[in-house]
């Protein structure tokens, strides 16, 4: 139960640990692809400011003559008297400038990108109409961010600066700072469970210490009450047959109530004993294979004899050749528990079903009955020690409050599970399942 708790806690930690590194890498990554992009867009912008100032209805006649030297880098003397356009270029590919005509085609291309699809065509008919526009396009050799800058002259559109740049560099830092927190968080988020392990498993030792005292001290006194309890009853019941007794009938009935309530007190000394061993992993299973559907009629015919006369009726619905590998001894326990309290809380003329199946690998056996059924807000406590739905009735029937809690404790200790489906008016099923043979 305590590892379950501490593994449960660690996931707990390390589940909300990982969304505050996922929130945090998210927002670090968002600020620096932000900037980035920024830094990208500002320098786009300066480059085309910077060409259309030069820009003129001559320079750019002077540009595109084939006769001139190639358009320089911004440092080359004027040629043959001329003043030449100083554009901005790059020769390492990651930035590139076009200039087109008011309808896209290309009057200026210095670094020959056209036949890479760089120039954004479209682009150049959206920034004369918007006074600029921005895109992104994919060349084939990775994706360009594309500033589109119209340049006018006495009032008509002269041209568009087009500045593109390559967003490889960027995204190659964005990768990086991704595998990053990739492995920083991973690593950190690795480092924290097993410290969040570490810690519950601490802080849960004082918790599990005391509870272990707690349940050696309900196995103690439970093995410590046994012989008083007996010799009480004993007595009591040597008195009621001895011949020599004479007692009134009051004294008569209160013999009775001792004896019964010494009854009552070693079934829950027994159960108190029993599930204390359980639940600390004492009391070992003689595991073997265990004939379920032979183990139904056995239960539905002591399930009569616990009705003690009533009519009520007892039916059974299994298949033959169901087997699990279990003890023999505390599964008849298990289903003994379920009939019992079934026959308990069955009204007269009501019915009690005891079926077993295959399902999906899995052996399902119900135990279900036509009584008033179990409220919601009862139902997920019904398997806690001492929890009664109905105490004044569970306590005249003469019920420990344990029964349900020891099936619970022998359908964990075999790998199965055990639950309780209920409706109000129409009654109670409990379903146990284990793994088949």
């Amino acid at each position: 139960m305590f590892n379950r708790t501490r593994l449960g806690l660690t996931a707990w930690y390390a589940g909300i640990l990982l969304v505050i590194i996922v929130i945090m890498a998210a927002v670090t990554y968002g600020f620096l692809a932000r900037d980035l992009k920024n830094e990208v867009d500002d320098s786009l912008r300066t480059s085309a400011l910077n060409i259309a100032a030069q820009l003129n209805a001559d320079s750019l006649s002077l540009s595109q003559n084939p006769a001139l030297p190639a358009v320089g880098d911004g440092h080359d003397e004027p040629a043959n008297g001329h003043e030449e356009v100083r554009f901005f270029s790059s020769d390492t590919g990651n930035t590139f400038f076009l200039i087109l005509s008011p309808q896209g085609q290309t009057l200026v291309d210095p670094l020959n990108v056209q036949p890479l699809g760089l120039p954004d065509v479209g682009a150049a008919a959206a920034a004369t109409q918007q006074g600029e526009y921005w895109s992104t396009v994919n060349s084939g050799h990775g994706d360009y961010r594309i500033y589109s800058l119209p340049v006018q002259e006495d009032g008509r559109d002269l041209a568009v600066v087009q500045v593109g740049r390559s967003l490889s560099e960027h995204e190659d830092q964005l990768n990086k700072l991704l595998l990053i927190l990739i492995i920083t968080g991973g690593g950190g988020l690795a480092l924290a469970a097993a410290g969040g392990l570490f810690v519950a498993g601490r802080t849960l030792r004082p918790i599990r210490d005391a509870f272990q005292r707690q349940r050696a001290f309900v196995a103690d006194a439970s093995h410590e009450l046994r012989t008083p309890l007996t010799l009480v009853r004993g007595n009591a019941e040597i008195m009621q047959m001895s011949p020599t007794t004479r007692l009134s009938g009051e004294d008569k009935e209160s013999l009775e109530s001792i004896v019964q309530q010494t009854e009552q007190m070693e079934r829950l000394v027994a159960d108190l004993a029993a599930l204390a061993l359980m639940e600390e992993g004492q009391a070992p299973l003689a595991r073997q294979p265990v004939d379920i559907s032979a183990m139904v009629e056995r239960v539905s015919r002591e399930g009569h004899v616990l009705a003690h006369g009533r009519p009520v009726e007892i039916q059974t619905n299994s298949g033959p050749g169901l087997s699990v590998l279990g003890d023999a001894t505390r599964l008849h326990q298990l289903l003994l528990v379920l009939v019992d309290n079934a026959v308990r809380y069955t009204p007269d003329g009501g019915r009690v079903t005891i079926a077993a199946h295959r399902r999906d690998g899995h052996l399902q056996v119900g135990v279900a009955d036509t009584g008033r059924g179990i409220a919601p807000e009862h139902l997920p406590h019904i398997f806690e020690r001492f929890y009664r739905a109905d105490e004044s009735r569970s306590r005249s029937e003469g019920g420990t409050g344990l029964g349900l809690a020891i099936a619970k404790a022998i359908a964990d200790a075999h790998g199965g599970t055990l639950r309780a489906e209920s409706e109000v008016g129409r009654g109670t099923t409990f379903v146990l399942e284990l793994k088949l043979e």
